[in-house]
């Protein structure tokens, strides 16, 4: 009898063991997919911020060069920074769209948002700016009101940037967070005869 008991007794102990060994593996494997995960959404979400930095930045300086060269009257500077705002205009376009998905996607919808905000301030500053040129509007004061607004567009641009990358760095991109809380649902309604099954291969991994 004795015998038996502890044989039963051996036999729940090794059990035990066996769960508690199946629940160690499954939380690794849990903590280091998340962790894959992570670095996959933050490195996109760095990348789509810093090439959308870089844009706002060559639109705001060709942009202003444009200003700077009606303000001078100098039709050869005039004529090259314009080409030049062209060009980025030209960029800017073909890439907006992409770069709205890509911003919703690394993000949220509101940064999206105000990414478009953001454009359509450089538009109307833009649009004044080829008024001036077609002398559709005066030169004085339209430039110099146009110049503050590009000053005031240029800290929001930095501003913008700035609360994309703080995003990143606290985790605020793509679904991490969502992520993390359906790793930790998942983990609540595991079994302990799912755990079994798992340490010992029958469990299919997901």
């Amino acid at each position: 009898m004795a015998t038996f008991f502890y044989f039963v007794l051996g036999g729940i102990g090794a059990l035990l063991f066996a769960a508690i060994g199946a629940w160690l593996q499954h939380r690794y494997w849990i903590q280091q997919n998340f962790e894959k995960r992570r670095e996959e959404q933050k490195t996109a979400a760095s990348t789509v911020a810093y090439e959308v930095a870089k844009l706002l930045d060559r639109r705001l300086y060709r942009q202003r060069r444009f200003l700077w060269a009606l303000l001078s009257g100098d039709d050869t500077a005039i004529e090259a920074a314009r080409a030049e705002y062209d060009e980025i205009l030209f960029e800017w376009n073909d890439n907006f769209g992409r770069i709205k998905a890509a911003l919703w996607t690394s993000f949220v919808r509101d940064v999206m948002l105000q990414f478009e905000s953001l454009n359509d301030r450089f538009s109307a500053s833009g649009s004044e700016l080829e008024a001036v040129y077609l002398g559709r509007l005066p030169k004085d004061p339209t430039l110099r009101q146009n110049e503050g607004f590009l000053r005031i567009l240029g800290y929001d641009n930095y501003q913008f940037v700035h609360e994309c990358l703080t995003d990143v760095r606290i985790d605020h991109v793509g679904d991490l967070q969502l992520f993390s809380h359906v790793s930790q649902e998942n983990w609540n309604r595991l079994t302990s005869s799912f755990l079994l099954r798992r340490l010992f291969g029958l469990a299919q991994q997901r």
